[in-house]
């Protein structure tokens, strides 16, 4: 179909697995005032790069560039990081609230520090898409940014209840091994 657009890079929108462009073009009727500003349209290319946009012949799996940045050990797994700060940065740009930016950290985070783990972590790149996720989270935050402000929150806040019961778990673990060195060399 020719509309008369022109498309520099196929741009996806959450969800879309087929490979090709959805997010650059206006909808019929749609006004301007609908279109995604610039820098969801960035993060939705980089995402794609990143992510989906090799597809595995014979199967709807598809992944991008970050699992195979991975297999090159270390300068990989920097250049995977340093391009999906990119969807952080876009955040920023949508003022996403600080809650958001820190979630979307820890997806980068996840997968920077998971996939510099020598071959699980190249086998988790391929399962595990930081950038599809925070490019999901980008997207309700043009849509609906109230929303992802309240998702946010309530996992901050899981993670550091979570954080904190583990914290106390391990000083507890410690202080009984502690203990028991002692009585055991008599202390």
């Amino acid at each position: 179909m020719d509309d008369g657009t022109k498309e520099s890079a196929p741009v996806l929108t959450t969800g879309d697995t087929t490979g090709g462009p959805s997010g650059n073009q206006t909808a019929p009727g749609a006004t301007s005032a609908d279109s995604p500003p610039p820098p969801l349209v960035r993060a939705r290319r980089v995402a794609w790069l990143m992510d989906d946009s090799i597809p595995l012949p014979g199967t709807r799996f598809r992944f991008g560039l970050d699992p195979l940045l991975g297999l090159g050990p270390g300068v990989g797994d920097v250049i995977s990081w340093v391009v999906s700060l990119h969807l952080l940065w876009a955040g920023w740009k949508l003022r996403a609230g600080p809650s958001t930016l820190i979630r979307m950290a820890g997806h980068v985070l996840l997968d920077t520090v998971l996939g510099a783990l020598p071959a699980v972590g190249d086998l988790f790149d391929f399962v595990y898409k930081a950038n599809d996720k925070n490019l999901q989270i980008l997207e309700v935050l043009f849509t609906d940014p109230e929303s992802i402000r309240r998702s946010s929150v309530g996992w901050l806040t899981l993670i550091l209840a979570t954080s904190l019961a583990a914290m106390g778990v391990t000083a507890w673990v410690m202080i009984s091994v502690l203990k028991f060195l002692g009585a055991l060399l008599g202390f």
